[in-house]
């Protein structure tokens, strides 16, 4: 059984849903969320406006991170030989599969409006009340407001990430 997450690209105009499957974990996910920001910029800094449009950041996450898997694959087929009948999956996916997971990541994006200061925040939260997940009420206070209820979601951990643009 996988430690399944929910992860939300936002900035204060859109706001969009992804699903990871495997490897939801905190000590997991924030290394990797932080990684893919930082690699993000490095290419795309010179187009910074399309990283301040969730659809665009969140197609781009789920292709980092089956590229992120083919290198990790690549390096251990020396090592342990894959069968011909071996495929990758996507571990990160743009819809949400099941109505379960342990944790729920939020990218806070710039504003369209402001690709010189160019900070994104990552919020991990632990799902408090079983495994459901972000409803329907959730999500209209994530888009509006940025964050989750407490009373269903405990804030676990919280990551800045600065670049001075221009």
């Amino acid at each position: 059984m996988g430690t399944r997450c929910e992860i939300y690209v936002r900035n204060t105009d859109e706001c969009i849903g992804l699903w990871r499957h495997f490897d939801g974990y905190p000590d997991y996910m924030m290394p990797m969320l932080t990684e893919f920001v930082r690699d993000m910029y490095e290419k795309w800094k010179e187009q910074a406006h399309w990283m301040t449009y969730p659809h665009s950041v969140a197609s781009l996450l789920v292709a980092w991170s089956y590229m992120d898997k083919l290198k990790y694959y690549e390096e251990l087929k020396a090592e342990f030989p894959a069968s011909p009948d071996t495929y990758i999956l996507f571990d990160v996916l743009g819809q949400k599969v099941l109505v379960d997971c342990e944790y729920v990541y939020i990218l806070n994006i710039p504003d369209t409006n402001d690709t010189v200061n160019m900070v994104f925040e990552i919020v991990a939260y632990k799902c408090v009340k079983g495994w459901i997940g972000v409803e329907k009420s959730d999500y209209d206070m994530l888009l509006l407001f940025g964050r989750l209820p407490n009373k269903r979601f405990k804030p676990i951990d919280r990551k800045v990430i600065r670049f001075d643009h221009w």
